[in-house]
C-alpha cells in the first residue's frame, strides 16, 4: 500500500542530496512531484528516475530568493497538477571557499545565504499555503541545516 497515492508533493533543492533522495521516495509511493531547483539537468535526471520506476514527476526550474520565479511555478503548477499536498522546503547552500567561517563571509555572501535559506523558504512557504487553505489541508515540512544550532 503506497502512502502517498494522489498526493501532489513540492520538492525544493529536488536535483541533488537529501531533495533527490526525498523526491524519489514520494514518488515511489505514489505522489505526484514537483521537482524544484535552479538547475534543470539534475531536476531531469531525477524525473527520468522517477518515470523509469512508474512515477510521474513535473520538473519547475526555480530560485526560490526570487519571489518572482517562485509567483510564476506556482501558477504553472496550480495550472497542471490543480493543487499541493505537501511543501517540503529544502533548498538551502552555503558558500564554498571561505572555510566556511564567519569571519571569512562577506557581506556580499552573507546575503546571499539569507536569500536562499531564509526568504526563499518564506516565498515557497507563501506561495504553498493559499492553495492549502483553499483546499484545507497540507503539509509544509522545512528542512534546516545542524548548523542552525550547532555555529562553527
Amino acid at each position: 500500500m503506497s502512502l502517498f497515492p494522489g498526493k501532489v508533493v513540492w520538492m525544493t533543492g529536488a536535483g541533488t542530496g537529501i531533495g533527490r533522495a526525498g523526491a524519489l521516495m514520494f514518488a515511489r509511493e505514489g505522489a505526484t512531484v514537483a521537482l524544484m531547483g535552479r538547475r534543470r539537468e539534475p531536476l531531469e535526471e531525477v524525473a527520468t528516475e522517477i518515470s523509469a520506476g512508474g512515477g510521474r514527476a513535473v520538473v519547475a526550474p526555480l530560485d526560490v530568493a526570487e519571489r518572482a520565479d517562485v509567483e510564476r511555478v506556482t501558477r504553472e503548477l496550480g495550472a497542471t497538477l490543480g493543487r499541493v499536498d505537501v511543501l517540503v522546503n529544502n533548498a538551502g547552500l552555503n558558500v564554498i571557499g571561505n572555510g566556511r567561517r564567519m569571519e571569512n563571509l562577506t557581506p556580499e555572501d552573507f546575503d546571499f545565504v539569507l536569500r536562499v535559506n531564509l526568504v526563499g523558504q518564506y516565498n515557497m512557504f507563501h506561495a504553498a499555503f493559499a492553495p492549502m487553505r483553499a483546499q484545507q489541508d497540507g503539509l509544509i515540512i522545512n528542512v534546516a541545516s545542524t548548523a542552525a544550532k550547532r555555529v562553527s
